[in-house]
């Protein structure tokens, strides 16, 4: 159609570049009590161009969400945690945040 701009990408490479301007601008707080999982999964994240912000007890994950306020779009958590399980640290994020848990 006339006037149109083409915007399909045109080489594998433009879409690896694409990809990876996307995710850059994806913040993700990634909490674990596990220090060799949290070092994977956000080695994994950062791979992605992910940014990553780790801490390994859930009440450090809601002192950075309150301190950071709407800095993150996604928190990626364990599940089993002494004090607070993944769970409970979902529920307070619900109550507080408007954030997806993973």
């Amino acid at each position: 159609m006339e006037g149109e701009k083409n915007t399909l990408v045109s080489n594998s490479s433009e879409l690896e570049v694409a990809k990876n301007s996307v995710n850059s601008n994806i913040s993700i707080l990634v909490v674990d009590d596990d220090t060799t999982c949290l070092a994977i999964v956000a080695a994994i994240l950062k791979k992605f161009k992910y940014q990553v912000v780790t801490v390994k007890h859930p009440r450090d994950a809601l002192c950075t969400l309150r301190i950071k306020g709407g800095a993150f779009d996604l928190v990626v958590s364990d599940v089993h945690m002494p004090d607070m399980n993944g769970f409970e640290l979902q529920q307070v994020i619900a109550q507080e945040f408007n954030l997806p848990v993973v």
